[in-house]
């Protein structure tokens, strides 16, 4: 009796090993790229990009851990893999995360990611179908592309100096005079005054 109810358990838990194989086997999952690509001057160090991906619906399938994607400054890469174990049709929305360059543009489109999970055609396990549409494009998407806008940066000028401006003909007038003659007759007439002060102090000097 023992051995007939043992070997009865046994059977059983082999054949619910062998239904649960092949649902395990034939699980489907999607995955979406992404890019972000940089016009104008890029700031350095580049900035990290966060492009993330949330379900429209609470009960949607998602990725084990972050639904996100971070791109320091431009590149490509891909996102969590989603895997499905139901049929149904399940709905995401894909955006980047805006930085925080003073004067930067960043993309603020949304893309729209629409999977389709049926049964197999064969009757083994599911199949999923996916497609990718931009809220600002009318067709079917590869990848979900992000453009920011940097303000451009030029290297700072040297101002160039002014070169003081000379006078014409070397500083010398129409007349023949040079434009300084003010200075020079004034030095003289000082001289003068001192070579007189002197004269006067000496014939004093004699006299006594």
């Amino acid at each position: 009796m023992k051995r007939n109810f043992r070997g009865c358990l046994l059977l059983l838990s082999l054949l619910c090993v062998a239904m649960a194989a092949p649902a395990l086997a034939e699980r489907p999952a999607v995955q979406v790229g992404v890019s972000v690509s940089a016009e104008g001057t890029m700031p350095e160090p580049a900035e990290e990009i966060t492009v993330r991906m949330r379900p429209d619906a609470p009960g949607n399938p998602m990725p084990e851990g972050e639904a996100e994607v971070r791109i320091p400054g431009e590149g490509s890469a891909l996102l969590p893999k989603i895997s499905f174990d139901r049929v149904g049709v399940y709905r995401y929305t894909i955006r980047q995360l805006p930085g925080a360059v003073a004067g930067g543009v960043y993309d603020g489109r949304a893309y729209h990611l629409t999977v389709y999970v049926t049964n197999a055609e064969d009757g083994d396990g599911l199949a999923a179908t996916s497609v990718l549409y931009a809220d600002d494009e009318a067709g079917k998407q590869a990848v979900a592309a992000f453009v920011n806008t940097y303000p451009e940066v030029r290297p700072e000028e040297t101002p160039t100096p002014v070169p003081t401006p000379q006078p014409e003909n070397g500083g010398v007038t129409p007349t023949g005079v040079a434009d300084d003659w003010p200075f020079h007759l004034a030095g003289a007439a000082v001289l003068l005054v001192i070579g007189g002060a002197l004269v006067v102090l000496l014939r004093r000097r004699e006299d006594r």
